[in-house]
């Protein structure tokens, strides 16, 4: 059963989060190179999200992150126009898409 998450309160500092993804159905598709496109896009996302990957572990049916998600004072950004926008769009499911 899953653990519920351990968020800090905003005064705190960063939050440290482990990440868990797997292959639909539990088959063993991820050999080697597909487990270095898996590496190469976590850092990708990190990079464009600002979090910093610490430690991480791609095995041929899952992958493990722990990431840490510094604190962040947004509102100034966003009081001086600074921040981005972000496109939300859906895709044919009806999911958001990035």
């Amino acid at each position: 059963m899953r653990s519920p998450r351990i968020k800090p309160k905003p005064e705190e500092g960063a939050a440290y989060y482990h990440l868990i993804t797997r292959v639909v159905g539990s088959e063993m598709l991820l050999g080697e190179v597909e487990k270095e496109m898996m590496r190469r896009h976590a850092w990708l996302v990190a990079e464009r999200c600002g979090i910093e990957v610490l430690t991480y572990h791609v095995m041929t049916n899952h992958v493990h992150i722990v990431v840490c998600a510094p604190k962040r004072d947004l509102l100034p950004a966003i009081r001086e126009g600074q921040a981005e926008k972000v496109d939300v769009s859906r895709d044919q499911f009806g999911s958001e898409r990035w």
